[in-house]
């Protein structure tokens, strides 16, 4: 046992900081990075870190220091990105063993210095996951390719590993891993390396979660994760670090804690980064969110991650020491659950998968895949051992196709060949845990060994076949002495008992031959001794082989599978590999029928097998009834929708299976209508395809779903586009608003940065989505971004970064563009930007358009619309200049002194005592909160809806300068040159014709409501059904203001105190009205309903904020109406309340994302206020 792993039973050991955010407050130039021993180096070194190991030690030995005197027990050495993966962009791959031993000598040095007999300090080398990933496609063209592969990531990280060790490190960890496959690739290596060396460190792994911490970026759950890397030689501890805060990320190292079967660590960020990149959590803030952890008991090592520094890890140390080291985990111990291995992607058992992987069509043969585990399948078992096709080829392309479909990428895979080499291949592919199918004693002993020592260094369970030297088991006397044989063969060599997985062969029944009557009873009692004899090992069953004398008879099949599961299981059986489409439960079997099979399986007697057969031939005309009913049922119920839904479906879901029919019928719907071929073509992908992605996007954003579903989504999209593309080219001559040539964005990782995952992910999404991309590569200087953008006609630039360093880029190459008189669009990505960061700090250095994407899906529609001719692209410019306006104001605002709260109460308090102390009575003295000295009482407290609002009622409250402001004009000179006054007039009259003689029109529909409520501070208690429920709104702290918050206009509790709500739909309408100008070839006036749309819902809520407060409420007075997400009440989730009131969603047609954005856009809702 090493000192560490002693040490981690007695205390909660303390890991340091944040080495990058220590490193960038020295904000260390070039020539610094250089340093005297590279300053011939012919490529630039800023921003890499690792190489300051070498050139800068005591700058490294400093910070070390530093984190060493806040407590720590465990420092990490400066080598996060030292591989030569990461190293290879700044021209120093072949420095990575000297970078890494440098790391752990300074590390090492440093921590003996600090060790005393009272702490002792170690040292950990950290590995991070390098900028490829060997688990998700990035390249549109062919989803089977990857950017990297095992081998290179394991021979990359076993370098590394190599200057580690021989440097001293006392403990190895791979961390922020946010793809598990390159995980397994190090614990490959380190566990080779170990063996090599014939000696150890102990091993942390730690993930990195994505979006709302459910999952890793490659949509693995902690759970999935752990499983992965759980068979790590000498694994001390699993955790999660990166990405996020404690707070975001307690759930899930709680859900990872009762998983894992080590220790569990944690080191989060300080807190989120704000809207500039910077994280600004206090240690003090931090240590208090920790401590909620803490006081669980299942934190073995907690640290921080980016953010944080030696004051965080002084205030944690303090933390950690008040409680104590949790206890050792215990293995789980419970009833597993069954799992049914699909058995159809097999081109042994399977015709139609053959045919597939014969034709190369590996995408439809995932479809059968996926349609075993929408029957149920927990595991597929996958076999391409055919003679006609390179089986181990074959293997790494289909599993990497099934890596980017949703609905696989988290299913276990069995694979199963005869040839070795194919099985190898495959397990290189998987990032989840896998199953070799199969070993056996075949060739003797030593090849028995060596294969299961491969596959345990891959991560994978072996099912073990009972074969020897003498050839297959066929008795029970034999299968309990193969399988006692393995079994102290792999356990006394270290393979560990629970990942042993038997298959005691499962032999056919009533074949003729007597002595095959007892196959199938002679299987079930070897399950039973394997059981009670082989602790731990579990025992499979490839089922179809006990009917296989009854081909051709699905039904009598399905009977007898059911039964032989049935009792296999009641023994002990674990799992088996079936075709779940075709199980049925064994007590819907007819009782008769039931009796005849069972008799046969359980041998119980002699003439079992010959009343079987007769079964056979006397249900031969029930045979087929089962299978034939769930084939045609999922297509009927596939037919019910429109060719419309299904397409947008189809983007949606990554589902291409009925992608070219559903066009065809859509196009031929459209062409019958008289329009144009290429506008259909375009109908069909502005409508119901880029529905689709953007419905995808938006659960993305909200992390419901995972990169690789939007990978696939794209993927559709652009089969989509390759069979419409014919279309819009037949139409490239005539058409004044293209030549014919793709969009062309330019890609780069700014100069500084070597991270591309996310610059590559979103040049796959546009390529399939028809822009053709320049991706310049990382760490691009920013005149060849210009020379480039130039050269290359490009229609827009993306500019990518995900270190904090890469923001000031992006404001240098914005400045360049300006001096160089461009008006480029520029889109900025990365982790490292927000938009507030573009909008206060980018874009006031670019004349030219300036936005931010915040992740690939939402690239995608920013894109298209920046590139649009006319209107279309104004109107979105004027969009983003708008939100970066209110942006910079509001940034602006939070720059000035404020008050504090209780002086923000105070002065409202003084307000209204001296300001409206005439009209009002019943003063509060705990706040500033009053009631009205005229009842407030409404006339009808009820939820009222209004369908169906005229339009020319509406027309007189349209405010027409915002609609002109939309399109640009936004001075009142323009507001009145001859154009403006044309676009105006044109609008006036498009929204007298409404309704079109189709019917299309605006629809306008709102509901409101008045509710009990009463205030407390900054809080209103609101009455609904019963229960209240609080809304906290904000109070003004302006230094010149008067302290104001809506709350105090609402009485205290047990005043007679109302709040009113409503909620507005003005986008109902729009489809059809869409619809119909594609039609006519219309884009001018499709775009004036959508600005009118929105102007119709404001003009709504006015109409009914009137309506609710005259007819229902009483009175002249109307108060006020303000809406979530505007300053007096800022939380967007107080939309949720409105919407819950309301029933606004049944009512009105409208919705709320998770993120409380309201769709469609021509939606508004708010709060009424008297």
């Amino acid at each position: 046992m090493k000192i560490l792993e002693r040490k981690i039973t007695e205390k909660i050991l303390v890991l340091d900081g944040a080495m990058g955010t220590m490193l960038q407050r020295l904000n260390l130039d070039e020539k610094k990075f250089r340093g005297e021993i590279f300053i011939n180096h012919p490529a630039a070194l800023s921003g890499n870190n690792d190489i300051l190991c070498l050139s800068q030690p005591e700058i490294i030995a400093s910070i070390h220091r530093q984190y060493l005197k806040a407590g720590t027990d465990i420092i990490t050495t400066n080598s996060f990105n030292a591989n030569a993966i990461s190293q290879s962009d700044y021209g120093t791959a072949g420095l990575v063993y000297d970078i890494n031993r440098a790391a752990a000598q300074i590390a090492k040095e440093e921590a003996d210095k600090a060790s005393n007999n009272n702490h002792m300090r170690f040292v950990c080398g950290s590995i991070g996951p390098t900028g490829k990933t060997a688990s998700i496609p990035l390249n549109s063209e062919d989803r089977t390719a990857r950017s990297i592969t095992f081998d290179e990531l394991a021979d990359a990280y076993r370098r590394q590993i190599q200057g580690l060790m021989d440097g001293g490190v006392d403990a190895l960890m791979i961390e922020t891993v946010f793809d598990s496959l390159n995980a397994k690739a190090a614990v490959y290596a380190l566990s080779l390396e170990f063996e090599a060396r014939s000696d150890y460190v102990p091993v942390i792994i730690s993930a990195s979660l994505a979006g709302h911490g459910a999952r890793l970026l490659t949509g693995q759950t902690p759970e999935d994760f752990c499983d992965a890397i759980a068979h790590t030689p000498h694994l001390l501890a699993v955790g999660l670090n990166c990405g996020l805060g404690t707070a975001q990320l307690a759930s899930a190292i709680k859900r990872l804690h009762d998983f894992s079967p080590v220790r569990v660590s944690l080191h989060p960020n300080a807190g989120l980064p704000d809207s500039f990149g910077n994280y600004t959590q206090s240690p003090a803030e931090m240590k208090a969110e920790l401590e909620k952890i803490l006081e669980q008991n299942i934190l073995s090592i907690v640290g921080g991650c980016c953010g944080t520094n030696p004051e965080h890890i002084s205030e944690i140390a303090a933390a950690a020491a008040d409680y104590p080291p949790p206890p050792a985990p215990q293995k789980q111990v419970g009833k597993r659950k069954f799992l049914k291995i699909g058995e159809r992607t097999n081109v042994a058992g399977s015709r139609k998968f053959l045919r597939l992987v014969r034709e190369n069509n590996l995408s439809e043969a995932t479809e059968v895949a996926r349609e075993q585990v929408e029957a149920g399948a927990d595991v597929i078992d996958i076999n391409m051992d055919d003679p006609m096709t390179d089986s181990a080829s074959v293997m790494q392309r289909f599993l990497n196709t099934i890596a980017a479909e949703p609905a696989l990428m988290n299913i276990p895979v069995m694979i199963d060949s005869s040839d070795w080499s194919t099985i190898v291949t495959g397990l290189k592919c998987l990032q989840n845990r896998a199953i070799v199918n199969s070993i056996s004693l075949k060739d003797g002993e030593i090849e028995f060994i060596r294969k299961a020592r491969e596959a345990r260094l891959l991560g994978a369970s072996c099912v073990v076949m009972c074969f020897d030297e003498k050839g297959q088991a066929d008795t029970l006397d034999r299968r309990q002495e193969i399988a006692g044989r393995s079994y102290k063969l792999l356990t006394s060599s270290g393979y560990p008992a629970e990942h042993i997985i038997f298959d005691p062969n499962v032999f056919a029944i009533a074949t003729g031959i007597p002595e095959h009557n007892s196959h199938a009873a002679d299987f079930i009692k070897a399950v039973e001794w394997i059981k009670s004899n082989l602790p731990g090992a579990r025992v499979s069953a490839g089922v179809s082989n006990v009917s296989f004398s009854f081909r051709g008879h699905e039904t009598l099949r399905s009977w007898i599978h059911s039964v032989f599961l049935h009792h296999a299981a009641a023994a002990g059986l674990d799992m088996a590999i079936v075709n779940p489409s075709t199980m049925i439960a064994y007590t819907t079997i007819p009782a008769a029928e039931r009796k005849t099979v069972e008799d046969a399986i359980l041998d119980r007697t002699p003439d079992a097998a010959e009343r079987l057969a007769q079964l056979a031939l006397d249900t031969a005309e029930q045979n087929g009834k089962i299978t034939n009913s769930e084939k045609t049922g999922k297509k009927e119920k596939n037919l019910k929708s429109n060719p419309r839904e299904r397409l947008e479906e189809a983007v949606f879901s990554g589902n291409h299976y009925t992608l070219k029919d559903d066009i065809d019928l859509l196009l031929k719907e459209l062409s019958e209508s008289n329009m144009p071929s290429s506008n259909a073509a375009l109908s069909i992908i502005e409508g119901p395809l880029m529905k689709g992605l953007e419905k995808a996007g938006t659960l993305f954003s909200e992390g419901k779903l995972f990169l690789p579903q939007i990978l696939k989504s794209a993927q559709v999209m652009k089969q989509a586009s390759a069979i419409l593309d014919p279309f819009l080219s037949a139409s490239d001559d005539e058409s004044p608003e293209t030549d014919g040539k793709k969009r062309r964005i330019i890609l780069a990782t700014v100069k500084g940065d070597v991270h591309d995952i996310g610059k590559n992910i979103v040049a796959t999404v546009l390529k399939c989505n028809g822009w053709e991309i320049i991706d310049l590569g990382v760490m691009v200087e920013p005149d060849v971004i210009l020379k480039h953008a130039v050269e290359d006609r490009a229609d827009l630039v993306g500019l990518s970064g995900l270190i904090t360093p890469s923001l000031a880029e992006m404001i240098h190459v914005a400045s360049e563009f300006e001096k160089a008189g461009l008006q480029i669009p520029i889109i900025v990505g990365g982790a490292a930007v927000t938009q507030n960061h573009t909008a206060v700090h980018i874009a006031p250095c670019y004349s030219g358009i300036v936005a931010c994407a915040a992740d690939a899906s939402s690239a995608v529609g920013l894109c298209n619309s920046l590139s649009r001719p006319g209107k279309a692209r104004d109107i979105a410019a004027v969009s983003i200049a708008d939100e970066q306006l209110q942006l910079r104001k509001k940034y602006e605002n939070s720059l000035r002194p404020k008050l504090t709260l209780e002086e923000a109460r105070a002065r409202a308090k003084e307000f209204y005592k001296q300001t409206v102390s005439a009209k009002l009575s019943d003063k509060s003295e705990e706040s500033g909160s009053y009631s009205s000295a005229k009842s407030l009482h409404p006339i009808k407290p009820d939820v009222t809806l209004f369908r169906n609002i005229p339009l020319k009622e509406l027309s007189p409250l349209i405010n027409w300068q915002m609609f002109l402001h939309s399109f640009g004009f936004k001075t009142k000179t323009a507001r009145n040159t001859d154009e403006a006054k044309s676009l105006l007039s044109d609008a006036k009259d498009f929204l007298q014709k409404l309704p079109f003689k189709n019917g299309a029109t605006l629809f306008v529909h709102g509901v409101s409501g008045i509710f009990p409520a009463y205030s407390e501070n900054e809080t209103i208690y609101i009455t609904i059904d019963d229960k209240e429920t609080p809304a906290t709104v904000a109070r003004s702290l302006e230094i010149d203001g008067r302290g104001e918050c809506i709350a105090d206009r609402i009485p205290l509790k047990g005043k007679d105190g109302w709040i009113g709500m409503q909620a507005v739909c003005a986008g109902g309408g729009l489809d059809a009205i869409h619809a119909l100008l594609f039609k006519e070839q219309d884009d001018y006036h499709s775009l004036i309903a959508e600005i009118l749309a929105t102007r119709l819902a404001e003009a709504g809520a006015e109409w009914v904020h009137n309506k609710t407060v005259r007819e229902m409420w009483g009175g002249d007075d109307l108060g006020i109406r303000p809406a979530p997400g505007y300053p007096a009440c800022p939380d967007h989730r107080l939309k949720h309340i409105i919407f819950d009131a309301l029933n606004a969603e049944e009512a009105i047609g409208a919705h709320l994302t998770e993120s409380a954005m309201m769709v469609p856009e021509a939606s508004t809702c708010a709060f009424i206020i008297r």
